[in-house]
C-alpha cells in the first residue's frame, strides 16, 4: 500500500463507484450528508435558476391585486342629542390575492429535486382584514382644549394564526410568519 491509499484510507477518502478519482466536490463528508456537488445544485443553483428563468416575468411573490375601502360616518347626521352627534363611527376592509411562497420541483419525488419549475408556484391563498373605529370629540377645560378619544380594532375576524411564506419543492410548508390577533388600541388628541 503505498502513502498516497493509506491517507486516503485514513480520511475516509476511498474510492467509490461514484467518486472514483476522489474528487472533494463529489465526496460525501458523512454518512448521510450530501456532496458539495449535491448541496451546491439544491442550495445555490435551483434558486438562482428561478431567478434566472423568470427574470422578465411577472412576479408572483408579489400580491397582483389588493383593494382597501374605508368609510366613517358622523353620528349628528342622525341626532342633535349631545353625546351621539359627537360620536363617528367606522371601519375599514383589506383583501390581498394570493401570492406565492415557493415553487414545485421540476422532478418529482421520490426522486431527488435539484431544478424548479417557474412555470408552477406553490400559492398562499387570499386574506381579508376587517378593523373597525369609534371616535368621540369633545372640549375640556372650559372648552379651551379640543380632544378626540378614539378606539380601533384591527383585524376583527383574527384570532392569532400561522400564515406559510414559504414552501419545499413538493409542496410542503416549511416557513410561516405570525399573524397577530385582533388588537384593541385607545388612543387621544389634543388640540390648544
Amino acid at each position: 500500500m503505498n502513502r498516497h491509499d493509506r491517507a486516503a484510507e485514513s480520511t475516509g477518502w476511498l474510492a467509490t463507484p461514484d467518486n472514483p478519482n476522489h474528487l472533494w466536490w463529489l465526496h460525501r463528508y458523512g454518512s448521510s450528508s450530501q456532496s458539495p456537488a449535491e448541496n451546491y445544485a439544491t442550495n445555490v443553483e435551483a434558486p438562482w435558476s428561478i431567478l434566472r428563468e423568470t427574470q422578465g416575468k411577472p412576479r408572483p411573490q408579489i400580491r397582483q391585486y389588493a383593494a382597501r375601502l374605508s368609510t366613517n360616518f358622523q353620528l349628528a347626521a342622525l341626532t342633535d342629542h349631545r353625546i351621539v352627534k359627537n360620536l363617528t363611527v367606522g371601519g375599514a376592509l383589506r383583501w390581498e390575492d394570493k401570492g406565492s411562497i415557493g415553487y414545485y420541483g421540476v422532478e418529482t419525488y421520490p426522486a431527488r429535486i435539484t431544478r424548479l419549475n417557474p412555470n408552477r408556484p406553490i400559492y398562499d391563498k387570499a386574506h381579508t382584514y376587517a378593523d373597525a373605529f369609534v371616535s368621540y370629540r369633545t372640549k375640556l377645560f372650559g372648552n379651551k382644549v379640543s380632544s378626540t378619544f378614539r378606539f380601533n380594532v384591527r383585524n376583527l375576524q383574527e384570532g392569532g394564526r400561522l400564515q406559510p411564506v414559504g414552501a419545499f419543492p413538493n409542496g410542503e410548508i416549511h416557513s410561516y410568519r405570525i399573524v397577530d390577533p385582533r388588537q384593541f388600541i385607545l388612543s387621544a388628541s389634543f388640540e390648544l
